[in-house]
């Protein structure tokens, strides 16, 4: 019981999570800068200054958290898609999420109906 309460939780939480996918802002960022570790240009984002198009600058990115590029740029190398990087990433976390909610209320020495009540309410 108390797996199928996990693997229901953990579809619910992929399936939310798929369904309000955003991918701009920091994930933008964060993407970016690995596909430009994986091309050589380490982690950094390229834009053109509005006098000059023709030049492209690389700066660093120093956006939080800088292991999701590392993430996503050694999952890039394998599928070529960003998006699908960090989606793969993304439901990789949820996962370690919920084993690890479930063992930190397995030593907390709550009752198994209620973590498994606990588990199915986050997803």
């Amino acid at each position: 019981m108390s797996n199928a309460c996990l693997i229901i939780a953990v579809l619910l939480k992929t399936a939310l999570f798929l369904h309000f996918f955003q991918f701009e802002g920091d994930k933008l960022f964060q993407a970016i800068a690995a596909r430009n570790l994986v091309e050589g240009r380490g982690l950094t984002f390229q834009y053109v200054h509005a006098n000059d198009l023709s030049t492209e600058v690389f700066q660093s990115q120093n956006r939080w958290p800088p292991g999701y590029s590392l993430l996503v740029s050694s999952l890039y190398l394998f599928c070529g898609n960003l998006i699908i990087s960090c989606i793969i990433i993304d439901i990789i976390s949820i996962i370690i999420l919920f084993f690890i909610l479930k063992k930190l209320l397995k030593q907390l020495q709550f009752p198994t109906y209620l973590i498994n009540l606990l588990i199915l309410f986050n997803g």
